[in-house]
């Protein structure tokens, strides 16, 4: 009756609740009905069912916003609404994030393992949703730092290790390492997500001071060298490192979009994922209005990072 999907939660009859709602349970004159859904979509309720109560028990009930991470292989690539119009019901999704981007939402949207699906409803729903989709990711303040701190051991040495090609040694470094080693646990936590848990908080520092000190690190490291390759070369060695940074993005742009038939959003996306740049991707949702971009940002950023560590060193040895 409604034009688009809203929920009955409970239904309330003269003293007695009925939180079991069925398909063949029929409504009659007098029944309290709690419904969830957006606000925009239960407009209509006063104009279809009746007018809207205040009633002690509504005020009352508990609702749940939880976040759940996908772990059921059976649902791993199917779409959005090949998920919830199978289960969720009444259950609404708030948001969909991968690696920590919130993703466009809309039905043919596929979702993977990993992906944390923000959910609001009746506590008895969401929970019951959980044992279909995955593992429930609670709030909690509580690092795993057993996990951090294998993590790290296992980087460093990593990166300890060097590998001579052509008389040349190739090594990814500490840096190059850890970030190898947090790739890799980051995989096996979106695999089995009761472990290696960090709160969002301690990610973000993590991800925005941990990644601006070690740039930091390296022109600080970089810095005598590159005063020392301008007064050779001159003004020419700046000018050659432009050119490296805009020629790959204007290849990209237009092999992307004329080859690969790419959607413009989405090939930014991946522009600023092979260039390592997440500032540069929050300006392009900014400008763009809209999430598509982190679709395409993902994998490239993952590959970009590791590639900027390796090729970095080489190239250096090189010259």
């Amino acid at each position: 009756m409604f034009p688009e999907y809203v929920a009955i939660d409970v239904l309330k009859r003269g003293d007695r609740i009925i939180g079991k709602i069925t398909d063949d349970l029929q409504l009659e004159k007098g029944d309290v009905i709690v419904l969830t859904g957006y606000r925009r979509r239960i407009y209509k309720a006063c104009e279809i069912i009746g007018p809207e109560v205040d009633d002690r028990y509504i005020n009352e009930m508990l609702g749940e916003i939880l976040s759940i991470c996908l772990t059921n292989k059976e649902l791993n690539g199917q779409t959005f609404r090949g998920i919830f119009s199978s289960y969720g019901q009444g259950c609404f999704v708030h948001g969909i994030y991968r690696q920590g981007h919130e993703l466009p939402l809309g039905p043919g949207l596929k979702l993977y393992t990993g992906d944390v699906i923000r959910i609001i409803g009746s506590r008895p729903d969401v929970e019951k949703l959980v044992d279909v989709i995955g593992y429930p990711e609670r709030p909690s303040t509580v690092t795993d730092l057993v996990t951090v701190g294998i993590g790290l051991i296992a980087g460093t040495l990593v990166g300890l290790l060097a590998i001579n090609v052509g008389g040349i040694p190739i090594t990814l470094g500490v840096g190059g390492g850890v970030l190898i080693s947090g790739i890799f646990f980051g995989w096996l936590r979106s695999r089995r997500p009761t472990w290696g848990s960090i709160p969002v908080p301690t990610l973000w520092i993590f991800t925005n001071l941990g990644l601006n000190l070690f740039i930091a690190c390296v022109g600080i490291s970089a810095g005598p060298r590159a005063v020392a390759a301008l007064q050779q070369a001159g003004i020419n060695i700046f000018l050659a490192g432009v050119c490296l940074t805009i020629i790959p993005h204007v290849l990209t742009w237009l092999f992307g979009l004329y080859a690969l038939k790419l959607n413009p959003v989405l090939l930014l996306g991946v522009m600023t994922g092979a260039g390592t740049c997440t500032a540069a991707l929050n300006s392009v949702k900014e400008d763009a209005e809209s999430s598509i971009p982190v679709i395409g940002y993902t994998v490239p950023y993952a590959i970009g990072n590791v590639l900027l560590t390796v090729w970095g060193a080489l190239i250096v040895s090189l010259i």
